[in-house]
């Protein structure tokens, strides 16, 4: 197979092989080319004496009963009489017909003009022919940048290729990427592939996109070094600030918004200070860090601090949040759901910077983090419902602050998708000032048939004391009785059961007639 090489090395070779080429039926030349490249399809003959090539006919088979001209030669004259697909594209060497150089050269080569060529030399004798197939491949330059978004994105692309490259990205060690399938777009004038591929990256390394065509024998390669991304989490409504760095390090450093076309805008300068940028002026002061006043949807994207040579670029994430109040000792359910069937990454949720709960959807393994174990879980169908809401259990006032939701890529860790943000208030239990009935214990509580006791004992107090009272009234009858007895009246002594019948309730005081003498 022969390859496209400069005119002059080419017609040598077209030379050698010419002998070849002069015989009927023998096998047809492959050679490969490039879009836009200059090919030379080699055809020669003996020339004896002092005979030349007066007529040399190239056609190109299309279909036709006689084929699409591609040079027409007669008589020893270029004639214009060629198809329009190879106007001011193709000629002969002229100055080489003596010698039986017949060979074509065709420029700017296109993607239309692979195909079989027949070279035919139409003199008095026996026409010689030759035979060439030419494939025409394609190949470019691809280009690698990062498509701002919510991870490290790195997109791949080669404008026209042919036949179909495959592409792959490697890291610095040479590795290659796992990426997204590839995207192909095929141009009917040209019939070239264009291709997009998309890698996910863990920032801080440098990465590799390689194009490959075995069957043309062609490969391009092209670098990019991405820089540590850090991850600002911000609240609508709340300020964004961005990490302070040192006076000497920001030397005249600028920082720039990274926008999803790929634009760049001026957020802010650094001279002594940081000096707004336009359409910041009412959004920041010049001061030593960069803070914006009351974030919003439209500053979250990708942020390049570009200082001389180095670069650190930021990823600003604005969550829409709410508020839950509770009370010390309270179970605090952070209602929270995502699509988790057959995705792939790790649910994360942070408090300020800190790990509070991660789970891996492959494994379904669960991490609480420190001062939450035992403390922190999602429900078991969590995988079936996309039900992510995790539970506190015994909140404290140590556990208020903003809990930050969001599900990291399982390779990289970058964000993939965020889900809430939930401000968390812990209010002090404070004790119930409300005075309490004396506590009785459960041995002592009245049972109803306790206090009918109580009652029956109570009643026949009562009786008694009633008893008592009368007896005492006819006590002191007697006594009276027996005093005026004794001053001339029988003595009560003399009986006896005086005194029962006193006490019996005989208040009249009188003494049985039985017991009179």
């Amino acid at each position: 197979m022969l390859r496209s090489l400069p005119a002059a090395v080419t017609v040598l070779m077209c030379a050698a092989a010419s002998l070849l080429l002069n015989v009927r039926g023998a096998s047809a030349v492959k050679i490969v080319t490039f879009v836009g490249q200059t090919v030379i399809l080699p055809c020669g003959v003996q020339v004896g004496g002092d005979k030349n090539v007066l007529n040399v006919e190239w056609t190109k088979k299309d279909g036709t009963k006689h084929g699409a001209i591609a040079f027409l030669y007669r008589d020893g004259c270029e004639t214009l009489d060629k198809h329009d697909n190879f106007t001011l594209r193709s000629q002969l060497f002229l100055k080489e017909l003596k010698v039986g150089n017949m060979s074509l050269r065709l420029s700017d080569v296109r993607r239309s003009d692979a195909g079989t060529y027949t070279c035919t030399r139409r003199d008095d004798s026996a026409g010689d022919t030759c035979t060439v197939e030419l494939s025409v491949g394609a190949a470019s330059e691809p280009t690698l940048a990062m498509v701002p978004g919510e991870a490290v994105t790195l997109q791949c692309e080669a404008s026209c290729w042919f036949p179909k490259p495959d592409v792959t990205f490697l890291d610095a060690e040479g590795n290659v990427i796992s990426a997204e399938e590839p995207k192909f777009s095929q141009d009917p004038q040209s019939d070239c592939y264009s291709v997009t591929r998309r890698a996910t990256v863990q920032a801080g390394n440098n990465f590799t996109c390689r194009v490959n065509q075995s069957e043309i024998d062609q490969t391009r390669k092209t670098e990019i070094h991405i820089p540590e991304c850090d991850p600002i989490f911000a609240i609508i409504g709340d300020p964004v600030e961005f990490p302070a760095f040192k006076e000497r390090e920001l030397k005249g450093c600028e920082l720039m918004r990274v926008w999803g076309n790929g634009s760049v805008h001026l957020v802010a300068t650094w001279d002594h200070r940081w000096t707004p940028g336009p359409g910041y002026r009412d959004r920041m002061t010049a001061n030593g860090t960069v803070i914006f006043n009351g974030a919003n949807l439209n500053d979250e994207g990708l942020y390049e601090l570009t200082c001389g040579t180095d670069t650190h670029l930021f990823h600003v994430h604005v969550f829409v949040s709410t508020t839950y109040t509770v009370t010390e000792g309270d179970s605090v359910p952070f209602e929270c759901y995502a699509k988790t069937e057959g995705e792939l990454g790790h649910f994360t949720v942070q408090r300020d910077r800190e790990p509070v709960f991660g789970l891996d959807y492959r494994s379904g393994n669960q991490s609480p983090g420190a001062g939450f174990q035992g403390r922190v879980s999602v429900p078991p169908q969590w995988k079936t419902t996309g039900n992510l809401t995790m539970t506190l259990k015994v909140a404290t006032t140590g556990d208020e602050g903003v809990y930050w939701f969001y599900v990291r890529h399982e390779v990289t860790s970058a964000l993939k998708e965020k889900l809430c943000a939930v401000r968390l208030k812990v209010k002090k239990r404070v004790p119930d000032p409300t005075p309490r009935s004396p506590v009785v214990p459960e041995n002592q509580i009245r049972t109803p048939e306790a206090v009918y006791i109580a009652i029956a004992f109570l009643g026949g107090g009562v009786v008694m004391g009633v008893v008592g009272c009368k007896a005492y009234s006819s006590l002191l009858r007697y006594l009276k009785t027996r005093r005026s007895r004794a001053c001339g009246h029988p003595d009560v002594a003399s009986h006896p059961d005086a005194g029962a019948q006193l006490l019996n309730g005989n208040s009249a005081g009188q003494i049985p007639e039985e017991s009179k003498v």
